[in-house]
């Protein structure tokens, strides 16, 4: 067998494997996807009329074919290679970024001008040189095009996907120039194949678009299936259902039953929605979208998810009772692009107001937290260049030594208008912005030249308090890191407390016991924050070497409010302290509370009672006043303490009075005035001692 017919087989076989694999996955309806199965279309008939071709000269059976149409079909395929792959780039770039169409343009432009030259040339053999040069030419400028068109939108592709793109359109202008130039080249087929194949497994990896838990598509899948229809305002209606709670039950369930709720959910959802398309876009909410303007066909969609949402799901052994939040948003009335449909879907997930039994309407939902949030990411992102950070400093009250022994560090942060701006609002666009790295390191600084500046003897700080976000926590090197810079400021590590959130717990959790083992090892104490807050787990208390354990604020308060949540606090307080933990309770706001957390067994308190978060200047000046009142405290203790001892004496005095009838008064009066005399010497020397 000749061995150009050889590997025109071979190549022909491999595209149809290709073609067979692309379909058998589960892929997107995108249009890059459609793109590049026309592109292996392409190719797979290329290497079929190059192999009739080679057939058509070598064998009998199919010479009635006049060889001008093989020739004339090979052709025409040869021209489209290059110009379908730079449309798969152009729709590769288009998914993720509006451009311009004059890269289309530019490129039919090209092929009319390579048609009306060479085309002639070839077919009518006017000149088979000019023909050659052309093609040539041809085939070099979309690899320049492909080259500029890739180097300005390098940005949006990972680097290997860049280099493996701009490695295919290398290969394939020398295959094709190789084809044209050297008649007995024969292997370009199956080096095209080839090339599909890696290409498939590249570029075109179902991972990209489908969610791997849910099996469903994912927001990459909806932002290229659905940017079309926003761009030119097709109408669709979306079903959102965010699955409530689902961050709490993560807490005490673990992440492989959440995962095992979130693959019955979408196999429920698989198996109603026959007319739609259905998303997983991540955390537990699902999109369907119906192109169907028919409202029973949603509507009946949506009665069959209440019906099974009322019933408990069964995961392993647990019956768990969902709740899911379920809005109708009519697109593009409701929501005009993509960046509207995630803001819903994040109001639904987040905003407790939302949390309702029924259907909600889109038109419904507030829709400024978009704006709100795009405010907050712009300040944060600038608030450190600008100098809008400040570290405050919340009081620690020790009720063993009944004075205060410390601090936690709290960072505050204004807007350009020096408005301060809420942590609560904040912190959570810094950590999904990564500014919280930078944001955590400065105030850890801050307090690490705080204490280097200080006379913590002076004014009897013992420890100071750092929290560390969740962020924070899954950093590989962050004990290096943080420990480098406590020697950089010769901290001694006995005076740090690091804060850490049950949530820091759950995300990358070797990366975090190895963390906080490193911080242990060093001396450094560690506290649980806001224990309490959403379903605790006692293995973090067990397990984890924590020193303190912060009871929440919202524990605290309702203790003060029910019996039973006292009762429950009380036995909290005992468990902890049986574990041999110390602890905090934050939120102590008034007189009667510090008595009775203290009578508890709680160790610290924390909470305006004592004193609300406040620059280092302001801390200092409070921990003065305390020793002062402390002292006075003191102070009015001895004298009350020497008043009972004068009474004590003069009841003695009276007693042996009375005991000593026998004796002259005027014995017992001299007695009297010398005991009385005495202790007035004593109560001069104390007087003395203090001036």
């Amino acid at each position: 067998m000749n061995v150009a017919i050889a590997f025109d087989i071979s190549a022909f076989s491999l595209f149809a494997v290709i073609l067979l694999l692309f379909i058998n996955k589960r892929i997107a309806p995108t249009q890059t996807n459609r793109v590049f199965i026309l592109f292996v279309l392409c190719l797979f008939f290329t290497s079929f009329f190059s192999l009739a071709s080679l057939l058509h000269q070598s064998y009998t059976f199919i010479s009635f074919i006049p060889f001008n149409f093989f020739t004339i079909i090979n052709h025409a395929m040869h021209i489209s290679i290059p110009l379908l792959f730079s449309y798969y780039i152009f729709t590769l770039v288009a998914s993720q970024k509006k451009i311009s169409r004059r890269f289309i343009k530019y490129t039919l432009l090209s092929l009319l001008i390579y048609i009306g030259i060479a085309t002639p040339a070839t077919l009518l053999n006017i000149n088979p040189r000019l023909s050659k040069i052309a093609l040539s030419l041809y085939f070099i400028f979309f690899l320049l095009q492909n080259i500029l068109f890739l180097k300005k939108n390098h940005a949006i592709f990972p680097k290997q996907k860049t280099i493996v793109l701009l490695s295919f359109i290398v290969l394939f202008t020398l295959v094709l120039n190789a084809e044209v130039y050297l008649t007995s080249f024969s292997m370009g087929n199956i080096i095209f194949a080839l090339s599909i194949l890696v290409l498939l497994f590249t570029t075109h990896r179902q991972e990209e678009t489908i969610c791997n838990i849910s099996l469903l598509y994912n927001q990459t899948a909806f932002n290229a299936m659905y940017a079309n229809y926003f761009e030119k305002k097709i109408p669709f209606t979306i079903v959102t259902i965010v699955l409530d709670d689902l961050f709490y039950l993560l807490k005490t369930l673990g992440i492989q039953q959440i995962n095992a709720i979130i693959k019955q959910t979408a196999f429920f959802l698989n198996d109603i929605a026959k007319n739609a398309l259905l998303f997983h876009f991540n955390d537990g909410k699902f999109c369907a979208t119906f192109n169907d303007t028919n409202e029973e066909v949603y509507f009946a969609f949506i009665e069959k998810i209440k019906e099974r949402f009322a019933k408990a799901w069964q995961i392993d052994l647990i019956e768990i009772k969902i709740f899911p939040r379920l809005a109708l948003i009519a697109c593009p009335k409701d929501a005009e692009s993509i960046e509207d449909v995630i803001e819903i879907l994040e109001i639904l997930q987040h905003d407790e107001k939302y949390k309702k039994e029924g259907l909600l309407y889109a038109s419904q939902i507030d829709t400024s937290y978009r704006l709100k949030t795009a405010f907050l990411d712009h300040t944060v992102k600038n608030a450190l260049a600008e100098n809008r950070i400040d570290v405050y400093y919340q009081a620690i009250f020790s009720t063993e030594k009944n004075r205060i022994i410390g601090a936690e560090a709290l960072v505050r942060m204004q807007d350009e208008k020096g408005r301060y701006i809420s942590p609560e609002d904040f912190i959570p666009i810094a950590e999904k912005n990564g500014t919280i790295l930078r944001i955590g390191e400065y105030v850890y600084e801050s307090v690490c030249r705080f204490i280097n500046e200080t006379d913590l003897a002076f004014y009897g700080i013992e420890k100071m308090d750092v929290n560390l976000s969740v962020v924070q926590c899954m950093q590989e090197n962050l004990s290096e890191q943080f420990l480098m810079i406590a020697d950089l400021y010769k901290i001694p590590y006995e005076h740090l407390n690091f804060e850490i959130t049950e949530t820091a717990a759950i995300f990358s959790k070797k990366i975090f016991e190895q963390n906080i083992q490193s911080f242990a090892q060093a001396g450094i104490e560690l506290s649980l924050d806001d224990y309490g807050s959403g379903y605790s787990n006692i293995n973090y208390l067990i397990n984890l070497p924590f020193n303190i354990i912060k009871i929440d604020k919202d524990i605290v308060w309702k203790a003060f409010l029910s019996d039973k949540s006292y009762t429950a606090l009380s036995f909290t307080i005992s468990m902890i302290k049986a574990l041999g933990m110390t602890v905090l309770a934050e939120g102590v706001e008034t007189y009667e509370q510090a008595q009775r957390l203290t009578k508890l067994g709680c160790d610290y308190l924390q909470g305006y009672y004592f004193s609300k978060p406040v620059p280092k200047e302001l801390f200092l000046s409070l921990l003065i006043q305390n020793q002062t009142e402390n002292e006075i405290l003191e102070s009015i203790a001895s004298q009350n303490a020497k008043t009972r001892t004068k009474k004590i004496l003069h009841d003695s005095i009276k007693e042996l009075q009375s005991i000593n009838k026998n004796t002259s008064q005027e014995s017992a009066e001299i007695e009297d005035f010398k005991v009385l005399e005495e202790l007035e010497e004593v109560e001069e020397l104390e007087e003395l001692k203090e001036i």
